[in-house]
């Protein structure tokens, strides 16, 4: 039996799995070695450039506890899409999906308390938690990592106005890698459920990010990723105006309103429905997108779903 091909996803869960056990070990004081987040950097772009959308559904599933693993593996996954969208060179891509992966790095100073507090935090817990890019910036350094990878680490919080941190970057002084992580960095914070907030559909957050350029963010690039990742992106459950249910298969670049739909559910009778495929784009589909939900609206296991379905 061909393994890569009944389970063409099996490599993007392995370089995760890797991902997962180089944090533990940083977190239980070692080393910070950077060889392995380049291997695994290396393995997320292989998986992009191989199938780009069963990747990008990878990050639309929120099972994970650890909150800043999830992050830094989307982030990651996210801006080599996002790189890859923009045409940029491998060596490029490379760094930008290493620097991403090792972004927040520096939360792991950051005491437990304050990283996970539900509540507002005080003026000195949240001085402490713009630091984390200072620390991420210095971890990277001490381990002699440099070049973009540690800028994208050290400046991801920085905006074009000048009201970023830690060091109150704006404008040119921002290159046009920093302005691509700090719209994939907002976008995924704001679309992940955290202990303090529910997760924000995709949509929405585009129009926190839309809302914010082009004072803090790139407009051009802001509309280029939007137009990468899709209006509803790939692993998004919408709902069709047949009040059918579905999970977004495949962008369609032309027309992101009219992606690839798998439908898999009936909203109107509330059971299971055989797996369908259909292009919203062609002319005899009649059907479109009404909104995105919530798997547990329809008490839906989407994670089921999507490794029974969509990754096989």
């Amino acid at each position: 039996m061909d393994l890569k091909k009944k389970y063409p996803n099996m490599k993007v869960e392995l370089y995760a799995l890797a991902a997962i056990d180089i944090f533990e070990n940083i977190k239980a004081g070692r080393k910070v070695e950077i060889a392995p987040f380049k291997e695994v950097a290396n393995g997320f772009i292989d998986s992009v450039f191989r199938n780009q959308d069963a990747l990008a559904c990878i990050t639309r599933i929120r099972e994970k506890e650890d909150y800043l693993l999830e992050h830094s593996i989307n982030v990651s996954v996210l801006m080599t899409i996002f790189a890859k969208h923009l045409h940029l060179d491998r060596e490029i891509i490379h760094e930008l999906a290493t620097g991403a992966l090792l972004h927040d790095i520096g939360k792991i100073k950051i005491e437990d308390k304050i990283l996970n507090k539900p509540g507002k935090f005080t003026d000195s817990e949240f001085d402490e938690m713009k630091n984390h890019a200072r620390y991420s910036k210095e971890t990277l350094e001490e381990a002699g990592l440099s070049g973009i990878a540690v800028e994208i680490a050290g400046y991801h919080h920085e905006r074009l106005d000048g009201n970023g941190y830690p060091y109150g970057l704006k404008g040119d002084e921002i290159s046009q890698y920093l302005r691509m992580i700090s719209i994939v960095d907002v976008y995924d914070a704001l679309t992940a459920k955290r202990v303090y907030k529910s997760d924000m559909p995709p949509i929405k957050a585009f129009k926190i990010l839309k809302g914010d350029a082009p004072a803090c963010f790139d407009e051009q690039l802001l509309n280029k990723f939007i137009a990468c990742i899709g209006v509803h992106p790939v692993g998004t459950l919408v709902k069709l105006t047949s009040q059918k249910l579905g999970i977004v298969s495949k962008s369609n670049f032309q027309n992101p309103l009219k992606p690839c739909v798998k439908l898999f559910y009936s909203a109107k009778h509330h059971h299971h429905t055989e797996v369908k495929d259909i292009d919203l784009s062609k002319k005899s589909c009649t059907d479109e997108i009404e909104n995105s939900v919530k798997p547990e609206d329809f008490n839906i296991e989407l994670m089921h779903f999507f490794k029974t379905v969509f990754l096989n």
